[in-house]
């Protein structure tokens, strides 16, 4: 992946990831904390996706736009809304981050260590 690109995961990939105590399956747009499985909503899914996808490295707000929002037009509080639910669902806390770090005006940065299962299939978006 080039260091400047964002990928997203394509349709009917093997994607399934692991930063305990979680478990993301792309695949099923499912996430379990242990055995149980979390209540998430679809964008908010999308985000953490993304973000999971791509540990590491800076998710910018126009990045998360394009990906999560294509060809329509939503205000900032959208993904703003989208990362505080899943610092809830997460149980992560802003200001001494586990799992998303904020980089104030430009963007996230999925922070905690996250292991892939399943087959190596992403696109790139430059």
């Amino acid at each position: 992946m080039a260091r400047n690109s964002v990928t997203i995961l394509k349709k009917f990939s093997d994607n399934v990831f692991s930063f305990p105590p979680f478990y993301l399956d792309a695949n099923e747009a499912i996430l379990y904390r242990g055995q149980q499985e979390m209540q998430i909503r679809p964008k908010t899914f999308a985000v953490l996706c993304v973000l999971v996808e791509n540990h590491g490295h800076l998710v910018t707000k126009e990045q998360l736009m394009q990906l999560v929002w294509p060809n329509v037009v939503v205000e900032e509080q959208a993904f703003k809304n989208c990362v505080r639910e899943l610092r809830q669902i997460l149980g992560d806390n802003p200001r001494d981050a586990e799992f998303i770090q904020t980089v104030h005006g430009r963007g996230y940065r999925f922070i905690a260590l996250v292991t892939r299962q399943g087959l190596e299939q992403s696109a790139d978006l430059k």
